[in-house]
């Protein structure tokens, strides 16, 4: 891993809790769903099967800037293939800045090297981000944790209105 780490801290642009996540994830597939998420039509274009991230599974990326140096963050999984995974993100991130994905439950010693394909914006400060991995992975070792992950709770709920709030006042 060539290059610097800038910070020992992942930083969650978009300044979202994980239990705010977790109620955001629903509604943020609901608005904005992927129609050929694990469609048969998907599976002739992919390399392989999407499986979605019901709770927003928080996560770790760590990103190559133009200086080569590493930038840490928090992001939030939307889906996961084989060879690849979408990302909730704060910021857009430019197609082939190379990078790292850590998922928290195997620690900083796992990570799987990638590059990001796109970036969309979705509503307020939360953007798609797409990586492709350099190698398949095992997803057998990462499937079960996207059961996993923070639960909704009451108080976040408030968190939907805020995003979509900031939406409207952008349009």
């Amino acid at each position: 891993m060539a290059g610097r780490l800038l910070s020992q801290e992942f930083t969650d642009t978009t300044g979202y809790s994980d239990a705010q996540w977790a109620t955001l994830a629903g509604h943020l597939g609901h608005h904005f769903r992927d129609e050929h998420l694990d469609s048969p039509a998907d599976h002739h274009a992919r390399q392989s099967m999407r499986f979605a991230s019901p709770t927003a599974l928080p996560l770790y990326v760590l990103f190559r800037d133009e200086n080569r140096d590493w930038m840490p963050y928090t992001v939030h999984c939307r889906d996961l293939s084989e060879h690849g995974i979408g990302v909730y993100h704060g910021l857009d991130v430019p197609a082939d800045t190379r990078c790292y994905v850590l998922f928290k439950e195997f620690g900083k010693s796992d990570k799987l090297l990638g590059r990001v394909r796109y970036t969309a914006p979705l509503v307020g400060r939360v953007h798609l981000v797409g990586i492709e991995f350099d190698q398949p992975i095992d997803l057998g070792r990462y499937l079960p944790l996207l059961q996993g992950g923070p639960q909704r709770d009451a108080v976040s709920e408030s968190v939907v209105g805020m995003v979509f709030q900031e939406q409207n006042a952008g349009a």
